[in-house]
């Protein structure tokens, strides 16, 4: 007799690990991780951060499925990576909204209810420094200047750094003690009162309920190779502009007193009638490895441990999100690529316009580049269409189509995001949906 799941969660990430924290243990649950995608391969359209981490940590980079873009040979999407998500390689900022930024207020009844579905994702986590001990130092032109609150651990272990996500992952697997399933999802069916699960090797998994977490490209495959109706899907992605600095006013001096040696050593915002309207990350070069700087200028990765002299902080990397570094992608179904729809004007954006003059009135700018395809990593708003003009919201067609069983809670049911990273803003999406959902 065929096992029934009272529930099976699809992903092994951010959204993954939020869900299963809003799950009752009651529940017999099972878990498609799609670990098995990962594709082995090294690519130079592979960001240089993730290829750089994984080798020190002696993997392949385990991206499945890389989509590169039809109209440049520089960046890619992947629908996936190995058990932890992106965030296995990519180091987060853990920040709150602001409550006049346009944090999403369709999920939850009030600011205060964001701020405790928040608390809840951050208990399994250390992040340093505290939300309510930040200290920003005003700098001029209403510029602000904070050290970054960076996720560095999980309370069981302090130091995971990367690893962090993929260990709490771990941890809640356990608590529930689910069944692990390493295979990625082809498709979902649904059969009156049950979803079937159709995995990678041919296993059929069946479930009274579905939770797809798979991430925002992940779950809009899925979606549409489950659908042949299906003919396009989209997703937005908050993509930074790039600078390399000589900081000659001696910006990065705020960071002095960071004895975390995080090498993302400060933060810059301009907040207006509170609500962030700028954010830029300052990168200390010599606090990360030779191989990363080189794989960052597009060399390959060497000397994993070592670490550069500190001259190289001469020239300070910084990125920069605005309400207009935005970005739109389209993949067809059949189609090998990612079609680029829409992309910002470097030279039309005000609020980058002005950072600039007085990034100017602190130093030199050497070089600054508009938003790489791809390498935002703020997905978000996944949309499909059935004829590849008219596109409707993902989550609603999961809805009509599966009858509530099936519940997305990744970034791709956020229509809007603010300009601050917004991990922990949609990890407490998840937790709450799936508070609200599943009991």
């Amino acid at each position: 007799m065929q096992m029934i799941f009272d529930l099976v969660v699809i992903g092994a990430g951010p959204a993954a690990v939020s869900a299963l924290a809003g799950i009752p243990t009651r529940m017999k649950i099972a878990i498609a991780t799609g670990e098995k995608a990962a594709n082995a391969k090294l690519s130079s359209n592979i960001h240089p951060k993730i290829r750089t981490v994984a080798l020190e940590k002696g993997e392949q980079p385990g991206i499945a499925r890389l989509l590169p873009f039809k109209e440049s040979s520089n960046g890619a999407l992947f629908d996936t990576a190995v058990q932890g998500g992106l965030a296995r390689y990519w180091g987060q900022q853990v920040i709150h909204y602001e409550c006049c930024d346009p944090w999403p207020k369709e999920f939850f009844a009030s600011y205060d209810e964001y701020l405790q579905a928040c608390s809840q994702i951050e208990k399994f986590f250390l992040c340093l420094p505290d939300i309510d001990c930040r200290k920003s130092q005003s700098l001029s032109s209403g510029y602000e200047a904070y050290l970054p609150r960076l996720l560095l651990g999980t309370k069981r272990d302090p130091e995971a750094g990367l690893l962090s996500m993929g260990l709490v992952f771990q941890q809640l697997a356990e608590k529930h003690n689910a069944t692990l399933y390493r295979d990625s999802v082809s498709q979902l069916k649904l059969h009156n009162r049950y979803i079937s699960v159709l995995l990678s090797d041919g296993t059929v998994l069946t479930a009274r309920r579905v939770i797809l977490a798979a991430g925002v490209v992940g779950s809009l495959r899925i979606v549409m190779e489950s659908n042949p109706e299906i003919r396009s899907i989209r997703l937005s992605d908050h993509a930074p502009y790039m600078y390399y600095f000589v900081d000659r006013a001696g910006l990065v001096k705020h960071a002095q007193l960071n004895s975390l040696q995080h090498f993302n050593c400060l933060s810059i915002e301009r907040i207006e009638c509170q609500q962030v309207r700028l954010f830029a990350s300052l990168y200390r070069m010599s606090r990360a490895t030779v191989a990363l700087t080189l794989a960052a200028l597009g060399f390959p990765p060497i000397l994993l441990h070592t670490r550069p002299p500190k001259i190289v902080d001469l020239i300070i990397p910084i990125q920069v999100w605005t309400n207009k570094s935005k970005m739109q992608y389209q993949i067809d179904r059949n189609d090998s690529f990612t079609t680029l729809i829409s992309r910002p004007d470097f030279e039309s954006d005000k609020e980058l316009y002005c950072f600039s003059d007085w990034l100017k009135s602190k130093g030199i700018i050497i070089c600054k580049s508009n938003t790489i395809p791809g390498y935002g990593f703020h997905y978000h708003a996944g949309e499909i269409s059935l004829d590849g003009e008219n596109f409707s919201e993902l989550s609603s067609f999961i809805s009509e189509k599966y009858r509530n069983k099936i519940i997305c809670t990744d970034a791709s049911i956020m229509r809007k995001i603010g300009i601050r990273p917004h991990t922990l803003t949609a990890m407490a999406i998840s937790y709450k949906i799936t508070c609200l959902q599943i009991s």
